[in-house]
């Protein structure tokens, strides 16, 4: 995978990244934790952070990394699990109501924000639409500062309460950030933000409007556009529209934020993906829309305990969480993994590869290796195409481009025999994957 780059200074505090990374930690085997964040090294600032330089610096919740690479993980996740044989809507919901028990951030995180607003917490007549309207807005701009974030509909009829949140991740709407899935990062996140403060949650929380279009969500190739119409596989799953219509049909106003209008996609049926085993276009919601929407239906006039700070005053003085502190050990034990060095010498006189003075291999093989790790250390690179190699003139200079294939099955096999756990294997026609269980450096003398 290539490595996300910084392209603004839009960032994101750590907390969703940490969990995130914790949750695998406590969900999944750790060498598939170390496949996952050996792929996504962090570039920021000329700067490629990865290995265990990446993982202290996720771990920290007040540090902040750039949104780019934080929606370009986000956007991994869901096939990292799939390839995995791992329940995705399984594994949010462990992400969203386990470690932090329904908040994004730690308990220490959660009593500093919410200090500002302790005292008129107590006398909300009702607290979780105060909460939605005055607590999360602020509480999200201290976690992204560039948010724009807001309360755009909000009706009682009877003892239900329906309101519109919406989420504008880039103000100037000009800048082309990466996709993510808002029905698994935010609307499940935003459904049970209350029961961290002992109170139910919301009844149901729906995206309404997606800035993803259709062929970020679904394979394009089974989309068809016709007469304003669109069809999936030969059904009619939506029709054309302006995003200000769809807003004006239902009741939602931004109060004096400058939105811009645009055309989007209205689905006019629920499509479900059989590969992730859910539903992925939503009837009545808009894609391609500017901004996120999410439409909440709540009971009204709910009010919090008159204790309900003092579990959250007590977790946070205590220190004492046993599934956090299995997390802290497994993180360490990754770490230690992570920070074990394996040093490859490469002598350009004898054409060998060797690592502690004992010799690995010679000739073709040494010097396939050599770019390899090369490759594996500069860039973080773990996959790779036999291309990469027959294609290079250096490569043919060289002698390697011939019975590329048998070479390279010679140098799988001579890892086996003699670095067991540093491996070379095949990943399809053509292509091949290095596991490297610890960092690597290459020394050429």
């Amino acid at each position: 995978m290539k490595t996300p780059q910084t392209k603004s200074d839009m960032k994101i505090r750590n907390d969703t990244l940490r969990l995130l990374y914790a949750t695998m930690l406590r969900e999944l085997p750790r060498e598939s934790v170390k496949k996952f964040w050996q792929e996504h090294p962090l570039s920021d600032g000329g700067v490629v952070l990865k290995d265990a330089e990446l993982l202290k610096h996720i771990w920290q919740e007040n540090k902040f990394s750039d949104i780019y690479y934080v929606f370009t993980v986000l956007n991994d996740v869901e096939p990292f699990l799939i390839a995995g044989g791992v329940d995705t809507q399984g594994f949010v919901d462990t992400f969203v109501n386990g470690l932090n028990k329904g908040a994004m951030v730690s308990v220490s995180s959660l009593l500093r924000f919410l200090a500002p607003f302790l005292r008129v917490l107590f006398h909300a007549d009702d607290v979780r639409y105060f909460c939605l309207k005055n607590v999360l807005p602020p509480i999200l701009q201290k976690m992204m500062p560039s948010l724009l974030c807001a309360v755009v509909k909000h009706e009682k009829r009877l003892n239900q309460n329906t309101s519109v949140f919406m989420l504008c991740m880039d103000r100037t709407f000009q800048k082309k950030l990466p996709y993510y899935d808002p029905d698994l990062y935010m609307a499940r996140p935003l459904q049970y933000a209350p029961t961290r403060l002992g109170l139910p949650a919301f009844e149901s929380v729906s995206t309404i409007s997606d800035p993803r279009p259709l062929d970020a969500v679904i394979d394009g190739r089974h989309i068809v556009r016709r007469g304003g119409n669109v069809y999936l596989k030969g059904k009619l799953c939506g029709s054309a529209t302006t995003f200000f219509s769809f807003c004006a049909k239902n009741g939602i106003s931004f109060n004096g934020h400058q939105i811009p209008d645009r055309q989007v996609i209205e689905i006019t049926a629920d499509c479900t993906c059989p590969r992730r085993n859910r539903t992925v276009l939503h009837k009545g919601s808009v894609y391609g829309a500017p901004v996120h929407l999410y439409r909440l239906r709540y009971r009204a006039n709910i009010k919090p305990s008159e204790q309900f700070i003092s579990p959250l005053i007590h977790e946070s003085l205590s220190g004492n969480d046993e599934a956090w502190q299995q997390v802290h050990d497994r993180h360490a034990r990754l770490l230690g993994d992570l920070e074990r060095k394996i040093v490859f010498v490469y002598n350009s006189s004898g054409e060998a590869v060797s690592i502690n003075g004992r010799c690995l291999m010679k000739s073709a093989p040494a010097l396939i290796l050599k770019q390899i790790l090369h490759q594996h250390v500069v860039n973080g690179k773990t996959e790779f195409a036999n291309s990469d190699f027959t294609a290079d003139s250096k490569g043919r200079r060289a002698g390697i481009t011939d019975n590329f294939s048998l070479r390279l099955q010679r140098l799988s096999a001579a890892l086996s025999e003699k670095l067991p756990e540093f491996r070379i294997v095949r990943a399809g026609r053509g292509r091949f994957k290095l596991h490297a269980p610890s960092r690597v450096e290459l020394k050429v003398e």
